[in-house]
């Protein structure tokens, strides 16, 4: 009898075959069982090597995915480290591509949804531009909509976010500019002023909810203008990472 596995002959009541180290069992009808799986009884599929890192100024590899992430969880090279591979038009930092990518949610959904490109009018702009402008129209609109009712000894009326003595008429300019300045891929300018008037936005609304929600209800429009405000910074953010990437990608 064989071993199956390496092709040593076997003697008749060995168990295990001396020179792999293979289970070997009689069957009752005489013959010799497959042998069982064990660590060096198959050869495991070969892993592309396909990554190039420059590290300390010097270029290494090919390293396979593995490896990297390996590398990376470990902190034998950083998020910062220039990386190259097929397919790609240059070296690219490892936080923008696809290693970092998987690890992180958020990154997939900024990287594969909000870069998008989208026809729009015979125009092709990214999904964190047309949303961010989406966001400005929110909020102008809703600065005229209902952002507090008062209602006090059988008075009731409702006040918009510009009529209401807030800072509507210096949150409107704001937005305006930070949606010229995405349009003019100005992405790191407009995500300033978008946060400036979010925290204008949300200062007011808890000064709001402080003082008047006791003589009234806060409206709907000051609910829109937290959401949509938060969503401005957030598109601005998004613009201001794929045009670096892009710039980086030549």
């Amino acid at each position: 009898m064989f071993c199956k596995n390496c092709g040593n002959q076997l003697q008749e009541n060995e168990i295990t075959c001396p020179g792999c180290g293979a289970s070997v069992r009689m069957r009752r009808d005489g013959g010799d069982e497959i042998p069982s799986f064990h660590a060096g009884s198959a050869v495991p599929p070969t892993v592309p090597k396909e990554w190039f890192i420059t590290i300390n100024g010097e270029q290494k590899g090919p390293f396979s995915t593995i490896e990297m992430m390996d590398m990376l969880k470990n902190g034998a090279i950083e998020k910062q480290s220039y990386v190259w591979k097929r397919g790609m038009a240059n070296w690219d930092v490892l936080e923008n591509t696809e290693l970092v990518k998987k690890s992180n949610r958020a990154y997939n959904f900024d990287h594969d949804f909000l870069s998008k490109r989208v026809n729009f009018f015979n125009h092709e702009y990214a999904m964190d531009e047309l949303l961010g402008w989406a966001c400005s129209i929110v909020i102008i609109i809703s600065c005229y909509m209902p952002y507090y009712s008062v209602s006090a000894l059988g008075y009731s009326e409702s006040i918009t976010y510009i009529s209401g003595g807030r800072d509507g008429m210096f949150v409107l300019p704001l937005v305006i500019v930070a949606s010229s300045l995405l349009y003019y891929k100005k992405a790191t300018a407009a995500l300033v002023l978008n946060v400036i008037a979010y925290i204008i936005i949300w200062i007011d609304f808890f000064d709001a909810m402080s003082r008047d929600i006791i003589i009234g209800n806060m409206g709907i429009g000051a609910y829109f203008l937290l959401i949509s405000g938060m969503v401005s910074c957030w598109m601005a953010r998004s613009a201001r990472l794929r045009l670096k990437r892009e710039k980086a990608n030549g």
